[in-house]
């Protein structure tokens, strides 16, 4: 019986977790991470802030905690089945498909959190995204499929694909929200012109 209401109450604990989480995204969205408050988010969950307490330790653990799951969600949806340039292509399809199918989650990724780097000699955590075209970019340099241009790196190459990736799917969720067209066919032309244009 003590084993079943443990599990109960966990349980209940991580449902209020995920509802909190739930909430502080839509009030960072609404307001920003710079006026995220727990006494905003307390109140908007109808609880008192020190209960907060009981679920994240402060306000950035909330903070650190959604940039982690979306990163998360990120990682998971670039998947790599090998090491040639079809997969580089692959890879930039499922980032702008990631973007496209949560597009509020990726919005607030990279508008409201840093990488936390702070140049090249930080590495990026083994759990990112970026770690995913890192270490294929890295694979396809060293087998030669890509040879960069004299004092070109790895990772200058992977900041160069990330932006034009980042580039397009903001445009299509800011700017071009509502825009009618093919986005699908243009996406595939393009992902295929940018990979061979670095890959001479």
């Amino acid at each position: 019986m003590l084993g079943a209401e443990k599990t109960t109450r966990q349980r209940r604990h991580e449902k209020n977790r995920r509802y909190i989480l739930s909430e502080a995204k839509k009030l960072i969205r609404k307001s920003g991470v710079e006026k995220f408050s727990l006494r905003k988010l307390a109140a908007i969950c109808d609880y008192s802030p020190a209960a907060l307490y009981e679920y994240f330790s402060n306000k950035e653990d909330i903070l650190k905690t959604i940039a982690l799951q979306i990163e998360k969600d990120l990682h998971s949806a670039l998947i790599t089945q090998g090491n040639n340039l079809d997969d580089l292509v692959a890879l930039g399809a499922q980032y702008i498909a990631f973007a496209k199918n949560q597009p509020e989650d990726y919005l607030l990724l990279f508008t409201s959190f840093s990488s936390g780097r702070k140049g090249e000699s930080d590495s990026p955590p083994e759990t990112s995204a970026y770690m995913i075209l890192f270490t294929l970019v890295s694979k396809l340099v060293e087998s030669k499929q890509l040879v960069p241009a004299e004092n070109v790196g790895v990772e200058e190459i992977c900041y160069t694909y990330w932006v034009f990736l980042h580039g397009h799917v903001m445009m299509q969720l800011t700017h071009l929200k509502g825009y009618e067209t093919d986005f699908a066919s243009i996406e595939k032309r393009m992902l295929s012109r940018f990979v061979n244009s670095i890959s001479d």
